[in-house]
């Protein structure tokens, strides 16, 4: 068997023996050339070899760049669609339609992204409902179906699934990892399935993991929660949202007395963040603004928020009020 030619046809030469019933005297030699065709058993599945899965990961895109454009839609639709990654298509090595593949993203948030095949589509072909039609740009030549193989405007063959630009995947808005509506497992990873079908009769399909990971973006400012009956008034954020300010006061009836030993407990301080990671990681600290020394008298654990007495308090010769203006979260880096 040769290889294929120009015209992506497979060749193979023939000797043929004649034999007459009676014998015959040498006369002139006939040659006679045959033309052979195989058609096609569409008998692949579409498969990805030597990948058990596709992986790709996009970095939250709720931050200030899609605020900022979020009433353009035609805006916000080019910053999102500028966050796309490349999927590997699938390889089938049977001829034709029958190796012509169309694509589907499927699992819970597929909605969420929209998957793209950059190769011009297959005129006279129709799309197979829910798939991405054939590769772009290409015809079906005028032979029946059954032989129908795809071509360019040379005439040559293509190699469909081979040689093409690989698939593209973007979101098709604002992503959160937050956000509950996207279901996300609990390393923040999207679970879809990349869908492969040939265009052959009976149709093949094959399909493979697509694990989406969402880069969290710091983008949430640490909460305080109220801690034993205390009043905690916010005073805002600093540092571009990653810090929490409060006013601590102590509950009614339960004040700081003098008398206190060193490293007795005032009260422990709680702050959550919704961010992941090392974004959501906190730790706490003084105002450096406060006043009334309150960093002089007290200690603070940066890690778990408590506060202790760290000198010796006297109501007579004070001071006699801390507001711990204020508790100060920053986000750890």
């Amino acid at each position: 068997m040769y290889p294929p030619d120009e015209a992506g046809e497979c060749s193979r030469l023939v000797h043929i023996l004649m034999r007459w019933p009676a014998p015959r005297e040498a006369g002139p030699t006939t040659r006679l050339a045959l033309r052979v065709v195989v058609h096609d058993v569409n008998d692949n599945p579409p498969a990805w070899p030597g990948l058990e899965a596709q992986r790709v990961s996009f970095v939250e895109t709720n931050g200030p760049a899609a605020t900022s454009v979020a009433s353009d839609d035609a805006m916000l639709a080019g910053l999102l669609r500028g966050q796309a990654k490349s999927l590997d298509r699938a390889v089938d090595p049977d001829a034709g339609s029958n190796g012509t593949l169309v694509y589907q993203l499927v699992g819970r948030g597929a909605d969420w992204f929209h998957l793209d095949d950059p190769q011009p589509r297959a005129s006279g072909q129709s799309d197979t409902a829910g798939f991405l039609s054939a590769p772009v740009g290409y015809h079906l030549d005028g032979m029946e179906e059954s032989m129908a193989r795809l071509t360019d405007s040379t005439g040559r063959r293509i190699s469909t699934g081979r040689g093409l630009e690989p698939l593209r995947i973007w979101p098709t808005r604002p992503l959160d990892r937050e956000a509950a509506e996207l279901p996300l497992d609990a390393q923040g990873r999207l679970n879809l399935t990349l869908v492969a079908m040939d265009t052959g009769l009976p149709r093949q399909t094959g399909s493979i993991p697509v694990i989406i990971t969402l880069v969290d973006l710091n983008d949430h400012a640490p909460q305080f929660q109220a801690s034993r009956g205390a009043v905690l008034s916010s005073l805002g954020s600093e540092s571009g949202g990653q810090a929490a300010m409060l006013t601590y006061r102590p509950p009614r009836g339960m004040p700081i007395r003098e008398g206190l030993r060193l490293g007795t407990s005032v009260v422990r301080l709680n702050a959550t963040d919704a961010d992941a990671g090392l974004h959501a990681k906190v730790v706490y600290e003084f105002c450096p603004c406060e006043k009334t020394r309150a960093s002089e008298y007290f200690a603070i654990d940066p890690n778990n928020g408590e506060i202790t007495v760290a000198k010796a308090l006297d109501y007579d010769r004070g001071p006699r009020r801390f507001h711990f203006k204020a508790s100060r979260i920053l986000l750890c880096k």
